[in-house]
């Protein structure tokens, strides 16, 4: 089966590979049982001709190949290899465990990133357009057009950049923003560089990476001045109507947001997903999946009213 679990233990903790190896090991034994001389017990350790074609030997590689732990102990304290006197076959799933864990590592990796990196809207194109002064990277530069406002923190954008190779080296794309001058011009490997933005001359303070600006966990990027002002007293009736009118203000621009296309915040919903979100139909026609749930979008459906 597909998800089965090859580490899955038996009453006594012994997994698939404990039961593979210990198979093999009384082959080998009813083997040295057989041979009547020297030589051919030689012949045996040092012939691996057709060694992978053995029924317990290929069993043990396929089990190594997805997933089966080489560390998980028995009830009597024993790992796999203590099983299997057999140093070639040992060495041959050592191998086996090395590759199954840099092509695990790579394909969440590539997974990982592709999530990242795709525009939210399209799905097709890869992000690069930093928005500002949210300073998130969510969209293409085709779609970013169409976006009011920021599909992470829903602020409204203010202005579009378009993320350009890297000023010092020319070759990668732009993937870094300095703090707290919040220029994103260097490539990961040329941003520790320079101590001072090449564009402002800035000093830097931090960095923030490419994935930190797609996910949305660089609030403190945009750095925003505020000056110290001292209250001044206010009637506790004139306090509560402000408080009244900010909670109604809040409300409104919630209702807002309910009724209205959530890629470009411009245009009502008038066409939904199976998925049951909706958009506006000028949206709805260019996206292949859901901007909310990013479910592959099967049916849509107009709303007339």
């Amino acid at each position: 089966s597909k998800n089965a679990n090859v580490n899955l233990a038996d009453k006594d903790g012994d997994t698939c590979l404990h039961e593979a190896l210990r198979h093999h090991t009384l082959s080998q034994l009813k083997q040295l049982q057989d041979v009547g001389d020297s030589g051919r017990l030689i012949n045996i350790f040092t012939n691996t001709n057709g060694y992978d074609k053995r029924p317990s030997v290929a069993i043990a590689c396929t089990l190594v190949m997805h997933g089966a732990d080489l560390s998980a102990k028995n009830k009597k304290n024993q790992k796999p290899f203590d099983l299997c006197p057999d140093p070639h076959l040992c060495r041959i799933l050592t191998e086996k465990h090395i590759e199954y864990n840099r092509e695990n590592n790579n394909d969440q990796q590539l997974s990982q990133n592709n999530s990242l990196t795709e525009c939210l809207v399209c799905s097709d194109n890869e992000r690069d357009t930093l928005f500002q002064p949210c300073s998130h990277v969510v969209t293409c530069h085709l779609c970013a057009s169409r976006v009011k406002k920021c599909l992470l923190c829903k602020e409204n954008i203010q202005t579009r950049i378009k993320i350009e190779q890297c000023k010092l080296c020319s070759q990668r794309k732009a993937s870094v923003m300095y703090k707290p001058c919040g220029h994103l011009i260097a490539c990961e490997e040329c941003a520790g560089l320079t101590e001072k933005c090449f564009v402002c001359r800035v000093a830097i303070d931090s960095i923030v990476s490419f994935n930190e600006l797609c996910c949305g966990n660089n609030d403190s990027v945009s750095i925003k001045s505020e000056t110290p002002t001292t209250p001044t007293p206010t009637p506790s009736n004139d306090v509560s109507d402000a408080i009244a009118l900010a909670r109604l203000q809040q409300q409104l621009q919630e209702i807002r947001e309910q009724v209205h296309c959530p890629i470009c915040m411009d245009r009502l919903k008038n066409m939904v997903f199976l998925c049951g979100h909706g958009v506006c139909q000028n949206c709805g026609d260019r996206v292949q999946e859901c901007p909310i749930c990013r479910k592959p979008i099967e049916k849509s459906i107009i709303l007339y009213t």
